[in-house]
């Protein structure tokens, strides 16, 4: 996960680009009777819920103060405060300083936390290095995988409200039918992450492998009344981070890209849904309406760009079996603005530029969990490029 500069960024971009792809290109291959299959990469009670995850401050939407006068004096730097300029540290960690921070995760994880704290527990059961060894045999990464989930089943006999942990056990539902994956198990929903259109999505596609069409309709439904759509993305990465910052808090902001790699690795469950949307017949109203408004859900109301993406595809395909092109048209235009979002160098340097200066990944962590990744993106770039105007800020290392 570290030994690439912006892998991250990267991935993101293509998932981004991939979700709106399949979607057109699943609702295209119905009409040439060509069937292509798609693999999807990513994805409060007890002290861990989602109360627990606190919201430590609020943060200002923009600051601007006067340049330095060391600044203003200088012309070629005067320039490059009106181009915006970010302090550029290249992120270079090669295999050695790789496999360090890595060593230094598992260290954490799997030796260093306080089970009897909710939160170090929940933790240690999703980010401990005895379910991730890429060195195993397919068996042995079954084996590890079926002990991990039993794990966090246990985890969540004890803390049956907490949200992370239930949204993760339903996803894993999706792909082998564990003991507990049954009906009773499926409708705790209801109790536990009522408002989370993506719970509701995977849900249906529980039930749609059961052929049971009636549940899924309902949960889709359910979905179009859902104020959030939430795989617990930045939840994740506030959970990895806040951990670190009490065993290592100087070096908590290098391995912020770990907890990146496991929020970004966890499985989706709603696939199935999201494939039954793109096939809807236009007179199958209530479905094809159903599917609309969750995708105009999604484009509002998701914490990452990669569902705002996957919802904007929905509709994209809504418009166009209707034949309305001048909604295809801005429906483009949205998919565009989007991309462009993740895809722009003052991204890249504010992100390379967190993992040397501990305060400024921890307001990517904590802004993230507030507002959202598209919001989040915004402030980083405008807090990188304030921090980068201080004449005395020398946050990358010397080489």
């Amino acid at each position: 996960m570290l030994r690439k500069k912006n892998i991250y960024w990267s991935i993101l971009l293509l998932i981004l680009c991939a979700c709106c792809l399949y979607l057109c290109t699943s609702y295209k291959s119905e009409q040439q009777d060509a069937a292509h299959k798609s693999q999807n990469l990513h994805s409060s009670s007890s002290k861990i819920e989602l109360s627990h995850l606190k919201k430590k401050k609020e943060f200002p939407e923009n600051k601007s103060e006067s340049l330095p006068a060391s600044l203003a004096q200088n012309p070629e730097a005067k320039v490059n405060a009106q181009q915006e300029y970010i302090v550029d540290c290249p992120l270079n960690i090669n295999e050695d300083k790789s496999n360090e921070l890595m060593a230094l995760n598992d260290n954490i994880f799997s030796d260093q936390l306080d089970t009897n704290l909710p939160n170090e527990l929940l933790g240690k059961n999703l980010f401990s290095s005895d379910w991730l060894q890429l060195d195993k045999t397919i068996e042995e990464m079954q084996l590890s995988r079926s002990s991990m989930i039993k794990a966090l089943y246990d985890y969540h006999l004890s803390h049956p409200s907490e949200k992370i942990s239930y949204f993760l056990l339903l996803t894993w539902c999706t792909e082998t039918q564990y003991s507990y994956c049954n009906d009773d198990f499926y409708q705790k929903v209801k109790q536990i992450d009522n408002d989370n259109g993506l719970a509701w999505l995977t849900f249906a596609s529980l039930y749609l492998d059961k052929q049971n069409i009636l549940a899924a309709n309902n949960a889709l439904y359910q979905a179009t009344l859902a104020n959030t759509f939430s795989d617990y993305f930045f939840e994740l990465i506030y959970l990895h981070h806040e951990i670190t910052k009490k065993y290592v808090p100087l070096q908590a902001n290098k391995l912020v890209i770990a907890g990146i790699g496991y929020a970004a690795a966890t499985p989706t469950g709603y696939h199935k849904t999201i494939k039954h949307c793109s096939k809807a017949k236009v007179g199958d109203h209530s479905t094809f309406e159903a599917c609309l408004k969750i995708g105009k859900q999604m484009e509002d109301n998701s914490a990452t760009l990669i569902h705002s993406a996957m919802g904007v595809a929905l509709q994209k395909i809504y418009y166009e079996k209707h034949g309305n092109n001048e909604k295809v048209k801005e429906i483009e235009d949205i998919s565009t603005k989007l991309i462009s979002k993740v895809h722009q160098q003052q991204y890249n340097k504010a992100t390379n530029l967190m993992f040397h200066d501990n305060e400024l990944a921890d307001q990517w962590v904590n802004y993230g969990l507030q507002h959202g990744e598209a919001k989040t993106i915004k402030h980083i770039i405008d807090e990188a490029i304030w921090r980068s105007k201080d004449e005395n800020y020398h946050p990358c290392p010397i080489q």
